[in-house]
């Protein structure tokens, strides 16, 4: 059980860089449209602040992540529940954009079926 909540966690970083790589690209897309005229400044700059938002999550997340010791949960429904309800927490402390919630909870489901097989 340890290994497979070590894995987990493990692999959900992973999917964060996943993810974070993700955004970067839409964040260079953003650019290009912006280079070429297709989006207003207005839109451009709040696109790049959601992005930018979303981001700065993935940052707290990884660290959250790193921060847990799979000893601590007793199986792998503790520890997602944790996870989860700490993602939830910071989201509401920091202030992040809560559609980074939904983009989190499907990397978590991944990474569980994955571990689950």
């Amino acid at each position: 059980m340890h290994n497979k909540k070590k894995c987990f966690l493990k692999i959900l970083e992973i999917e964060f860089d996943d993810l974070r790589e993700d955004i970067d690209l839409l964040i260079q897309h953003c650019c290009d449209e912006e280079q070429e005229g297709l989006l207003t400044e207005h839109v451009f700059f709040s696109n790049i602040a959601i992005f930018r938002n979303e981001e700065r999550g993935l940052d707290q997340f990884v660290a959250i992540v790193r921060q847990t010791d799979p000893e601590a949960y007793s199986d792998m429904n503790a520890l997602m529940a944790y996870i989860k309800e700490a993602f939830a927490k910071k989201i509401r402390e920091c202030g992040l954009a809560p559609f980074i919630n939904g983009l989190v909870e499907r990397k978590i489901e991944k990474v569980i079926r994955y571990v689950n097989q």
